[in-house]
């Protein structure tokens, strides 16, 4: 079987944007006030895509016994400045989340979530980004209801300090299938920034897992510069797991926070001249 795909030719490079999340279940005491901190370091490669902010209740959200959280996205740690909120106005619009165009001078974004006032309440909280042209905003069934009733926003007891913020944890999720045929290489870019939470000392753990039984891959991992249009090609990866199976893991570790941006190359080594389904994921955590 031939090789039917040059090394050298143009490989475009799909960029995967990271996921902060919260990296434990917060359970708040009632009208308690939660922040948390987003780091980009490389603003400009998130242009053009919109930022969805989540409250995730496992219990579910019940205004009328106080099961709700006040959520609200701001530039700074104290919310002087806020961007979007679930409760426009001091009034509760019914939404779990909220969201933003994405503007490139953010270098990083605060969450503040209150509790309602209420027990036992328990949330994560995660922040997504998605290209424009992908994003789809759902409409508010229950609008006019939550209008009506007009539930008051939770007021804070607490005041969170600069130093009682809460760094968010970087992912890149595995959700997305991916593609590429025998002997033929998927490239993709990976953005991390190094902060309070990671240090500068983390490893970077990068997870590519075959979809069916007959996929196969070998990974590749460049560090910049690498040229956009051609990608990461075997020859020039620093890192790999070349085994040509159906899950390749590739640990990368930094003492410095020079692993920021990442080309990754998968080329597929499934049976025969296929489509080799995979996915890829990728996880930050401080070395300690």
């Amino acid at each position: 079987m031939a090789i039917t795909g040059s090394w050298a030719q143009e490989h475009p490079v799909i960029f995967i944007p990271t996921l902060y999340v919260t990296s434990d279940v917060e359970r708040p005491s009632a009208l308690q006030e939660v922040a948390y901190q987003a780091n980009i370091c490389n603003t400009t490669i998130y242009k053009n895509m919109m930022v969805i902010t989540r409250v995730n209740i496992p219990s579910g959200w019940n205004p009328n016994i106080g099961l709700v959280a006040k959520l609200q996205v701001c530039t700074t740690s104290d919310c002087s400045k806020v961007l979007c909120t679930n409760y426009p106005g001091g009034k509760f619009n019914g939404q779990h989340n909220c969201t933003i165009a994405y503007n490139t001078s953010l270098t990083a974004m605060y969450v503040s979530v209150t509790a309602g006032n209420a027990p036992y309440i328990a949330w994560t909280v995660a922040m997504e980004f998605l290209p424009k042209d992908q994003y789809v905003e759902k409409p508010n069934k229950h609008f006019w209801y939550y209008r009506l009733r007009e539930f008051p926003e939770p007021i804070p007891i607490n005041l969170v300090t600069r130093a009682g913020v809460k760094i968010l944890q970087q992912v890149v999720p595995s959700g997305s299938r991916h593609s590429v045929t025998t002997l033929n290489r998927q490239d993709f870019r990976l953005a991390f920034c190094p902060d309070a939470g990671t240090t500068l000392r983390y490893n970077v753990d990068i997870v590519v897992s075959a979809l069916d039984s007959v996929s196969a891959m070998a990974t590749y991992v460049c560090e910049p510069p690498v040229d956009p249009t051609i990608g990461c090609t075997p020859g020039d990866a620093k890192y790999s797991d070349p085994r040509g199976i159906a899950i390749n893991v590739v640990t990368l570790a930094t003492r410095t926070g020079s692993l920021r941006d990442l080309y990754v190359a998968v080329v597929g080594w499934g049976d025969g001249e296929q489509t080799n389904r995979f996915s890829i994921g990728a996880t930050v955590t401080k070395i300690s």
